[in-house]
């Protein structure tokens, strides 16, 4: 990478298992991650405004490059992403210049857990939907089609909404367009729920080291109007309430139901933890989330992604880190932060631990 947040210029060679960045705060470890996330996604994960930011800030040159040389079971490839404030984002993948950035996803693959994530069980519902739909995304190019469609289609209806004049037969047309997509959504949201629930119970178990019943359940808005989670049911269902609240809808100029108004709710032993849980057991809770993703991804694609942990033991006990480092050694390649060794003894095959100081990076091993 070069000119990107506080690296002037660093080559590193990563091991393909276990990658600990050891280092205080604000000397770049966060900003490693943040590359090869960029690598995967096209853009930051972080909240700001556009590359343009991500520009080394002690440079003059208005420029960075990420560069990232990738080695899976469906071949060897190259990405690589030039950004320049004048001629704007160049993105190759294997030195050919693409039109599209959306080539580049399923390219590479990551699971990423930040501090923030906690907003995912602590934060209003549109956190638990943002982090719904970025997963799938990855997985799915049929899933961000469909959001595309119905991200466009609702701005369409809610606009006739607010009009509120004549639109019955034109709010027909759109209700139709809707329910189509908006059941498409819902449909693999709830399926997808259903597989991470079964993989993240057994990982929140193995990782708290008790038998807790730890389910993540999907609340639809049209949801007491299926009997079966069937795409043709749940278009019927969503169309159904389209029409019975059209006219609280023209009074409030916005639809009210479908997947943009859905919730999902984290629960242990039947408690919402949201409410009732405890910091630490929220941070256990995504977290299992998180790992349950990887299994979903192996099953789904026949890899592994990569996996990003950002500050993720902090609040979590010397037991409950072994644990985490024991599910994914010597199996997934993985990128840890921290501003110590995570526990006294690491004896991970081919580990690599990096110190990050002022943007450079030194192997300790």
């Amino acid at each position: 990478m070069e000119n990107f947040r506080n690296y002037k210029r660093e080559d590193f060679f990563c091991s393909p298992f276990l990658n600990i960045l050891i280092g205080g705060n604000a000397e770049g470890k966060s900003n490693f991650l943040e590359a090869i996330f960029y690598l995967s996604n096209g853009h930051s994960y972080r909240l700001n405004g556009g590359d343009r930011v991500l520009i080394y800030n002690k440079s003059n040159l208005n420029y960075f490059k990420l560069y990232g040389e990738i080695e899976s079971d469906k071949g060897d490839l190259t990405l690589d992403f030039r950004f320049d404030v004048k001629r704007k984002k160049k993105v190759y993948i294997n030195k050919q210049e693409i039109e599209k950035l959306s080539d580049i996803w399923g390219l590479l693959n990551v699971v990423i857990f930040i501090p923030e994530h906690l907003d995912i069980i602590k934060g209003p519902p549109e956190s638990r939907r943002k982090f719904l739909d970025d997963e799938i995304s990855q997985l799915s190019k049929a899933y961000r089609r469909d959001l595309y469609n119905y991200k466009r289609t609702l701005g369409q209806r809610n606009y006739l909404l607010k009009e509120a004049k004549n639109i019955s037969d034109q709010l027909n047309v759109w209700d139709k367009q809707l329910s189509l997509s908006g059941a498409r959504i819902i449909v693999s949201r709830k399926r997808f729920l259903e597989k991470l629930t079964f993989e993240a119970e057994k990982i929140n178990r193995c990782i708290t080291g008790k038998e807790d019943n730890f389910e993540i359940k999907y609340r639809s808005s049209i949801e007491n109007d299926i009997n079966e989670w069937e795409l043709p049911e749940v278009a019927n269902a969503f169309l159904f309430n389209l029409k019975k609240r059209r006219k609280a809808e023209i009074e409030a100029g916005v639809t009210l139901v479908g997947p943009h108004r859905d919730e999902i709710k984290f629960k242990l032993n039947d408690e919402d933890l949201k409410i009732y849980g405890s910091q630490g057991q929220q941070k256990t809770a995504v977290l299992a989330a998180k790992l349950g993703e990887l299994e979903i991804y192996k099953s789904e694609t026949g890899e592994y992604p990569l996996l990003l942990l950002d500050d993720i033991f902090s609040e979590l006990d010397e037991e409950r880190q072994i644990a985490v480092l024991k599910m994914i050694d010597n199996r997934i390649q993985t990128f840890i932060t921290s501003t110590a060794l995570p526990v006294s003894n690491i004896n991970s095959v081919g580990r690599k631990i990096i110190n990050v100081k002022e943007g450079t990076l030194t192997c300790k091993d």
